[in-house]
């Protein structure tokens, strides 16, 4: 995998699992 897919990757990683530990019970439909 190029290294900039994995920046992305682990970015979105990172984005997402915040998001579930601000919003729970809440299912995330947004794009960051």
């Amino acid at each position: 995998m190029p290294v900039a897919l994995e920046m992305v990757a682990s970015s979105l990683e990172c984005y997402y699992s915040h998001k579930r530990l601000q919003h729970p019970r809440e299912e995330i439909h947004d794009l960051p």
